[in-house]
This record gives structure tokens, C-alpha cells and sequence, in this order.
């Protein structure tokens, strides 16, 4: 059973047009982006954290220690994380220990519950129809796009009339 899979159906998708970044190292920057988003630090560091040991546990399952290796300078030269963390996992690449202790506790299902509990407790506490609105504002902006405020009218042959114009028009 594989435990660092980054994804069970597409474990190859490219996200940058860097073909060396893998999707969890831009998972990395999206989630830093996200750091004055986050108000629970621990947290943010917690995701940042298994972020980067998942995106070097994934070469070494796939026995890529130069992608291992890659993968630490990358987030070295990217993003901010504990010094000791590099050391440890630098030791694991060098030694090629693909199922160490530190790298099962750092799981990609933990990493999916963590981003998951996140998720739950920012919507719980931030509810938002984001989507919609933005969606909205981008149709109504639109040149082509429909009117959205419909014709409220008690005389429904009124109401009809408008419906038929507007058949009419996309025509």
C-alpha cells in the first residue's frame, strides 16, 4: 500500500509550467499565499510542514532521491520552515529511507485531514458564497452576458412578454 501518493488519480498532473514542480510543492505556494488567511499559526506551520514532507516522501517512494533532493532545495530556497526539519529529512534522502518513522507520521491522509478540518472550521466560521458572488459579477460584467435582475410583475402576460424578448434576443 502506497502512503505518500500524492493522489490516487492523476499522481503525475503538473500545476506550473515548471515541469521539476510537483503538485504538492505548489500546493506549498499556494498555501503560503494563504499565511495571513490562516489566524491558528500552529496550523499554518502544521500544513506547511506536511506539505514538504509528503512532496519529498513521494520521490522517495518512487526511489528518486535526486527529486528528494531537489524537492529540499526547492522548499529551502521558497518557503520557511523549522531548520532541524531539513536536517532530518536531508538524513532520510541521503540514507533512502523510504518508510522511516518521520515520514509515516507525516502521512498524506494526515495531511488531507488536517487541509480537511482547516477547511471545515474557516467555512464554519467565515460562511461565504464566494463562488456565487464572484460568478455573478463576472456574468454581469459581461457584454453578452444576461440581464440577472429579472422583471417582477404581478401581470404575468407582462412577465411573458419579457420572456418571449429575451428568447427572441438569444436567437
Amino acid at each position: 500500500m502506497n502512503v505518500h501518493h500524492p493522489s490516487p488519480f492523476c499522481p503525475d498532473v503538473l500545476f506550473e509550467e515548471d515541469e521539476s514542480v510537483m503538485p504538492l510543492m505548489s500546493a506549498a505556494t499556494v498555501w503560503s499565499s494563504l499565511e495571513h488567511a490562516v489566524e491558528d499559526e500552529s496550523l499554518f506551520e502544521n500544513i506547511t510542514v506536511l506539505l514538504f514532507v509528503q512532496a519529498v516522501a513521494v520521490c522517495l517512494d518512487k526511489g528518486q532521491r535526486s527529486s528528494a533532493s531537489s524537492v529540499l532545495k526547492w522548499f529551502e530556497n521558497r518557503h520557511k520552515f523549522p531548520r532541524n526539519l531539513g536536517v532530518k529529512l536531508t538524513t532520510i534522502v541521503t540514507k533512502m529511507e523510504t518508510y522511516h518513522p518521520f515520514l509515516m507520521s507525516f502521512s498524506f491522509n494526515r495531511l488531507l485531514e488536517t487541509i480537511h478540518s482547516f477547511l471545515d472550521n474557516y467555512l464554519e466560521k467565515y460562511p461565504s458564497d464566494f463562488l456565487l458572488k464572484a460568478a455573478t459579477r463576472i456574468v454581469q460584467s459581461s457584454p453578452t452576458g444576461p440581464d440577472l435582475n429579472p422583471v417582477v410583475s404581478e401581470d404575468s402576460t407582462l412577465s411573458e412578454k419579457s420572456n418571449e424578448t429575451i428568447q427572441k434576443d438569444k436567437k
